[in-house]
């Protein structure tokens, strides 16, 4: 058997509604009443359109046909499809809220066999990437076990009311999400991985807050850098302090150019969904040493990995090397390591 695991997609909602209606018609019995299930499917199970417009509603195909389906979501809403939400779902804030886990639904005869397991690791990892520390949901009776396996709490029963009077029991559920070494080590490998297979994690962040002003440092300079998201390209500025220090490329050694502050426009463009070429085709550097206060054309470019806030570049910078009364002449500089801290809104 082939699984995929991809982004849903806006003309397969449907087919997914039709999904989620088999399996919570062919997976509930024993939990609640037929007359129960037939109402939570008419007025509360289905496709949040908008988690699919954000790219953070996955399916997984299975031999090419839909098999499973589920996600995470950046914004307010708990639980409900379209028919259930209001007009409003407004973004979270990652500091100090927690990221929802959405509408997870098997069709029957695939039922058990680690696909749930599957998509609810992809979804937390996605969660993770965006600079969650927790997550929530609202489980079903059926889907309770499911999730207290994974490590979920319950944090309260709810009891909700159905048009025309009837009330089913639900959970609300919720658990932190792991931290460290191990959690690194999944998104480095997520962040390998083809855009094509939809993480989705940092779409969703630039898609909920679009912009986001990153604190750099390198190992002698600082800088600041302002990007904006407009699908899968950022356009902004970045300004950078203090002199560059990398290899000198061709020369093989380390070296210390004599760049006081640079500024650059800067287009970055998502190469996978944790993954981002970033080019500064042309900027301008004050220089200090011999050649203070002179102004030189200088370009930059590189890749940068995103951990949540985290964000690690490695650099190569063409700069001009002071020569003393307005002479010189320019080097390539690779900057291995260069670290930041994102906030975005």
């Amino acid at each position: 058997m082939t699984d995929l695991l991809r982004p849903a997609r806006a003309t397969e909602v449907s087919a997914l509604n039709a999904l989620i209606a088999a399996s919570a018609r062919g997976l509930s019995g024993g939990f609640y009443t037929p007359a129960q299930i037939d109402l939570l499917v008419r007025h509360v199970f289905g496709v949040d359109t908008q988690l699919i417009a954000d790219r953070t509603y996955f399916v997984i195909e299975r031999n090419g046909a839909l098999a499973a389906c589920g996600g995470w979501s950046a914004r307010r809403t708990l639980f409900g499809g379209d028919q259930a939400k209001e007009t409003r779902d407004p973004p979270l804030d990652p500091a100090t809220e927690a990221a929802r886990i959405r509408a997870f639904f098997v069709l029957p005869v695939w039922a058990r066999q680690g696909l749930g397991r599957r998509m609810l690791a992809h979804a937390e990892s996605c969660a993770g990437a965006a600079g969650f520390g927790r997550v929530e949901l609202m489980a079903t009776l059926p889907g309770e076990p499911f999730y207290r396996a994974a490590g979920y709490e319950s944090l309260e029963p709810v009891s909700h009311r159905l048009p025309g009077g009837e009330t089913v029991p639900l959970v609300r559920m919720g658990r932190a999400l792991r931290r460290g070494v191990a959690r690194a080590m999944v998104l480095l490998t997520l962040a390998g991985l083809p855009a094509g297979t939809g993480l989705g994690a940092q779409e969703t962040a630039s898609a909920a807050r679009p912009n986001e002003v990153t604190v750099t440092a390198e190992p002698l300079a600082a800088g600041v850098q302002y990007l904006r998201s407009e699908g899968n390209f950022r356009l902004g500025i970045g300004l950078t302090a203090g002199p560059v220090y990398g290899v000198v490329v061709r020369r093989g050694e380390f070296g210390r150019l004599r760049e006081w502050a640079t500024a650059y426009p800067v287009l970055g463009l998502r190469a996978a969904p944790n993954l981002e070429m970033v080019i500064s085709p042309i900027g301008a550097a004050l220089l200090g040493g011999d050649d203070f206060g002179a102004v030189y054309p200088s370009a930059q470019g590189g890749v940068v990995l995103g951990l949540g806030s985290i964000r690690v570049g490695s650099w190569v910078r063409v700069v001009r090397i002071a020569g003393g009364n307005g002479t010189g002449n320019y080097r390539v500089v690779w900057t291995p390591l260069r670290l930041g801290y994102a906030m975005r809104w």
